[in-house]
């Protein structure tokens, strides 16, 4: 099992267990969530669905990255609460970049606590990953806030794609905001 990456006294991030099946369920049967993650992303959210997002996420670890970590939990006071996937390209004109994102359970929002573990998170893969030159992201405009804590996290934007993306019927831009290695202090 990889190693857990503190970011706080009550924060931390480590592969998930089955034993967080219906904590997952709970958190993530959210429709404001399937609106501003990927078209696979159900609503609602079942316990088949959570079940198998861990299974899927175990196996990935078992695959994964030189070290196992591909697909981070976030645990605050011991308790599941959201989930950080990070992937690495392995094609080989984008081999240097680190694909970044996450997912926070309702409850735990508007805490300052992504803004603080994206920045741990930024540091351990530039520490950890000597060929990692680039991390990026990709935000839809309906979610500002997550831009917000890229932002906050000398993330910059370097490209939007005009009304990418269509929820409801309404059309979003789609951003891609990045960071590389020389903009980061590694702590």
């Amino acid at each position: 099992m990889a190693d857990k990456i503190f970011v706080s006294d009550e924060i931390f991030l480590a592969p998930i267990s089955h034993g967080d099946v219906k904590r997952l369920q709970t958190l993530a049967d959210e429709v404001w969530l399937s609106a501003k993650l990927w078209d696979e992303f159900p609503y609602p959210y079942t316990v088949q669905d959570a079940e198998w997002f861990i299974t899927f996420s175990q196996e990935q670890l078992a695959k994964g990255l030189p070290d196992g970590e591909h697909n981070l939990w976030i645990y605050v006071d011991e308790e599941y609460a959201g989930n950080l996937w990070r992937s690495i390209k392995k094609q080989w004109r984008w081999k240097h970049n680190f694909h970044l994102w996450y997912r926070l359970g309702k409850e735990y929002r508007w805490k300052w606590y992504m803004t603080r573990i994206v920045d741990v998170v930024c540091s351990h893969i530039f520490s950890r990953y000597a060929d990692c030159h680039r991390i990026y992201a990709i935000v839809y405009s309906l979610n500002p806030w997550s831009k917000k804590v890229l932002e906050k996290n000398w993330f910059r934007l370097e490209w939007t794609l005009q009304e990418a993306v269509c929820v409801d019927w309404v059309f979003y831009d789609e951003w891609i905001l990045g960071k590389l290695r020389a903009e980061h202090h590694i702590k």
